[in-house]
């Protein structure tokens, strides 16, 4: 029930994207933002799987170090070499320009931007991980709220200059939504999910969609380039609970195969969906500001999930050896 709720919530957050890319790119209007702020789901989601993968490597190893190499190994084999086979496909068959900064998450451009943020959260993952288990709840949401808020005071009122400046100038994604860091906030306010304790009678009369409507709501109030700060704040932690609230339901949800196995394999479909669409639109079947490329689109879109489901389980099974053979020479 938990990975099924997790992939419906991906599953719903990659649907968002692939909505949101067509009409910024094939209809009239302006609906940039959206796309952006539903990925919020992808670092809550990320952090809180990130949770029960180091408390299973903890358990398992005998030491800390083991346990940390470990899932850097993990997390490096699931997100690098699909990366850079969306890259690969973008040099070779887009005729794309891609840098070696590209390759190494350092720089983003497009779409890529979440790679470099999700690279942020996977490094300081330990780190959260641990501070979460030497602390109670309530102090390590309070110590990881506080530190957010230092660091953004820090940021945006001009403290860090020269060097400092220059250097963090060079990194991709170290803001979303006009905060800093907050990518790794979420992330690490995802971690923490799974140890909460939701008993309130308020949960219990919380409905999934609505839910769900209110995450729209909070979007849709920090999209644009000029959203106060005090904004997007609101739409960090209330995105937060409300992701919280909805991982502490058991109700069953309309829809489930379908974005189950959309947020199963949204990484992939996140990756390639606008390859698919250029792609589409170069043979002639999207035309702009047509309802009829719109149903050609949506009954062509299998060919893209089955693509990229065949991609992610390739990969997973030569990750799978790659495991399998560090296990045996170094024992990780």
């Amino acid at each position: 029930m938990r990975l099924e709720r997790i992939d419906y919530l991906k599953g719903f957050a990659i649907l968002t994207v692939l909505i949101n890319h067509y009409l910024n790119n094939y209809v009239s209007g302006n609906r940039i933002g959206f796309a952006n702020g539903f990925t919020v789901l992808f670092f809550l989601a990320g952090g809180y799987l990130a949770y029960f993968s180091l408390e299973g490597r903890h358990k398992k190893f005998d030491n800390k170090v083991d346990a940390v190499s470990s899932f850097y190994l993990s997390k490096l084999l699931r997100v690098i070499p699909i990366y850079w086979l969306a890259l690969a496909v973008g040099i070779f068959i887009f005729k794309e320009r891609h840098s070696i900064m590209e390759f190494a998450t350092i720089k983003s451009v497009s779409i890529f931007w979440f790679i470099s943020a999700i690279v942020h959260c996977y490094l300081l993952a330990p780190l959260l991980y641990y501070t979460l288990r030497k602390l109670k709840t309530t102090q390590y949401l309070l110590v990881i709220s506080l530190s957010f808020f230092v660091l953004n005071f820090t940021f945006y009122s001009g403290s860090f200059q020269g060097t400092t400046a220059n250097y963090l100038n060079k990194i991709s994604a170290l803001d979303y939504r006009g905060l800093f860091l907050s990518h790794i906030l979420l992330f690490g306010l995802g971690m923490a999910v799974p140890l909460l304790n939701w008993k309130h009678k308020l949960i219990q009369k919380c409905n999934e969609y609505c839910l769900l409507i209110v995450l729209f709501v909070l979007v849709d109030q920090t999209r644009g380039s000029s959203v106060n700060k005090l904004t997007s704040v609101a739409f960090i932690f209330g995105s937060a609970v409300v992701f919280s609230f909805f991982m502490h339901r058991k109700n069953r949800l309309v829809f489930t195969r379908i974005l189950s196995f959309m947020g199963k394999y949204a990484y992939s479909i996140y990756l390639f969906h606008l390859f698919f669409y250029i792609k589409l639109s170069s043979l002639g079947i999207i035309q702009y500001n047509s309802i009829q490329s719109v149903l050609r689109t949506i009954a062509l879109l299998p060919i893209l999930f089955i693509l990229c489901a065949l991609v992610e389980k390739t990969f997973s099974k030569i990750s799978d050896c790659i495991k399998h053979l560090t296990n045996r020479v170094i024992g990780i």
